[in-house]
């Protein structure tokens, strides 16, 4: 599997889990089976542009220089973390109703992305070292 196709699929995967958590979250809307606030659909969104951002942000930056992609990794990783929490203050002072359901829907799905975000990562890792290797057995 090479670097774009690990992109691929987690833009895919990323694009399911949006689908999958917006159907369930109408359902659970518009039949009321569970106490759940109205801005629910923002929370899948939100780490669908996240997660877009970062792919397009480390491929970009891995074309233009490979030894930086650690440092990039915090800085991104802080101020993901920064803006997640500006995101969870704003949100609890826009919807106030049902803040103890929105802080822990968003913390299930910060975690869920954190997972599936670590998978890509060591698997980018994983291709990018086997396609150093390949060079390098070409150039011998």
């Amino acid at each position: 599997m090479n670097i774009e196709k690990t992109k691929r699929n987690l833009i895919g995967i990323f694009t399911l889990c949006v689908l999958v958590t917006g159907v369930l979250g109408a359902i659970i809307l518009r039949f009321g089976i569970m106490n759940f606030f109205e801005g629910y659909y923002l929370i899948p969104v939100y780490f669908y542009f996240i997660g877009l951002l970062t792919i397009f942000l480390f491929d970009k930056f891995r074309r233009k220089s490979q030894k930086k992609l650690s440092m990039l990794y915090l800085a991104v990783k802080t101020v993901k973390f920064l803006i997640s929490v500006s995101f969870m203050i704003l949100f609890a002072f826009v919807f106030k109703e049902n803040v103890g359901v929105f802080l822990v829907t968003f913390g299930l799905f910060y975690f869920l992305y954190l997972i599936l975000e670590t998978w890509f990562f060591f698997d980018y890792e994983v291709n990018l070292k086997r396609q150093i290797k390949n060079e390098n057995e070409e150039v011998s």
